[in-house]
């Protein structure tokens, strides 16, 4: 079945992303790898310059070391997990809606992270289209 869109509007909202998923690979020190409490904190303050809004927050530390946190958002989610015996973390953001940044977000975490040889790529998710 072919549907026909008559006014740009409706043609806009067929193509519309439901939402933005921004992943990123990229390297930092040990010590900020590895101190779950840095880590949610810059979440936090990313999360904040990215108008996001936090639900809830669980974080984990591996032996001998890494970390797993994630944040559970209004828009949606924000993890980040690292590896620091290679100086590696990767992370992303997952926002729904108009009123958050996740963009933004990661590029206030990356600041914060100091990141070194950062890969981002951002991802539109929930395309809808003329089906």
């Amino acid at each position: 079945m072919t549907r026909i869109l008559r006014n740009k509007k409706a043609a806009t909202q067929m193509n519309m992303a439901l939402g933005k998923l921004v992943v990123a690979d990229a390297y930092s020190s040990f010590e900020k790898l590895d101190d779950l409490d840095f880590l949610i904190g810059a979440m936090n303050e990313a999360a904040k310059a990215g108008r996001l809004n936090i639900l809830a927050s669980e974080a984990h530390r591996f032996e001998p070391h890494g970390v797993s946190a994630i944040l559970i958002l209004q828009e949606s989610h924000f993890s980040v997990h690292t590896w620091p015996e290679y100086g590696f973390f990767a992370a992303d953001i997952f926002a729904c809606g108009k009123e958050g940044d996740a963009e933004k977000a990661m590029s206030k975490f990356m600041e914060i992270m100091e990141a070194k040889n950062a890969e981002v790529k951002v991802f539109e998710r929930g395309v809808l289209r003329n089906i």
